[in-house]
């Protein structure tokens, strides 16, 4: 690989996709292009994999990439050698990791330290699996993202709302909030975390305006989670509620229950869909 990406002098764009094979080996995978400016990742265990997370290791030294996705279902470990500024950041998969197996903190941590080595992002995407993973490494070291004007997040359905509000403690410029809830037939209620701030962060105060909230039920946690940004975001021109799995007479309930709940922003317009 280094051989290679050394023949390709102007390289800006690198997509990497394959299948980690079961090795005792580690294996370490460096991509060093300094002229990077898009990297793409999509890695996935073989059909025959035993180990439940990867040991494989992916150092990654590019100080001039603008953009990075990462759709891992191993939880392999990822170096950012050279933290770039970093304009957009995907980090997805481990869902089916979580749904069958639970990492250790030592592995989980994999997942904040590679967050923590983007924090200068603009935009964040954060999957409902990824969430999973960082909430089970969460001992109050999530960093400060302070140039984060996009928040899209999953909402892990073990979990809950759990991380959200350090989220927006840490992320003082927040402009636009998309919250999208796991599917999910049977809800472990016994270790669902509701959304319980401490204090009003100041991204709610001063900057969100725009939040949505997708594949909505009208449960509970939600209802609370709604009624508390409406309540606190100060400048909020825009809130979208997206229902998902429920009829219509529900609908119009929640639609009308919702509309009721006080709104800290007089610019503030209420949509559902």
């Amino acid at each position: 690989m280094r051989k290679l990406f050394r023949s390709c002098p102007v390289l800006e764009e690198l997509t990497i996709q394959g299948d980690l094979e079961v090795t005792e080996n580690v294996l370490t995978f460096d991509i060093t292009v300094p002229t990077l400016k898009t990297l793409n990742i999509y890695l996935l265990p073989e059909w025959n994999w035993k180990q439940r997370v990867s040991i494989h290791k992916f150092v990654v030294r590019a100080h001039n990439l603008e953009q990075l996705y990462i759709d891992d279902d191993t939880l392999a470990c990822f170096i950012m050698d050279e933290t770039p500024f970093i304009r957009n950041a995907y980090l997805d998969g481990c869902f089916s990791l979580l749904s069958n197996f639970e990492p250790s903190n030592n592995e989980a941590n994999r997942a904040m330290e590679l967050l923590r080595a983007i924090k200068n992002t603009t935009f964040l995407s954060l999957s409902e699996g990824i969430m999973g993973v960082l909430i089970l490494a969460f001992d109050g070291n999530l960093p400060t993202f302070p140039n984060l004007i996009r928040l899209d997040a999953g909402i892990d359905a073990y979990f809950g709302w759990k991380l959200l509000p350090h989220f927006l403690d840490n992320s003082p410029n927040l402009e636009v909030l998309i919250l999208k809830k796991e599917e999910t037939e049977d809800l472990p209620l016994d270790r669902f975390f509701y959304f319980e701030p401490e204090n009003v962060p100041a991204c709610l105060l001063l900057h969100v305006k725009e939040i949505e909230m997708i594949s909505m039920t009208g449960d509970l946690d939600e209802l609370e989670v709604i009624r508390y940004l409406l309540k606190n975001s100060k400048v909020l021109k825009r809130f979208l509620v997206v229902f998902n799995r429920i009829d219509s007479k529900v609908k119009k309930y929640l639609q009308k229950q919702i509309s009721r709940f006080p709104r800290g922003s007089n610019l503030c317009k209420v949509e559902f869909c």
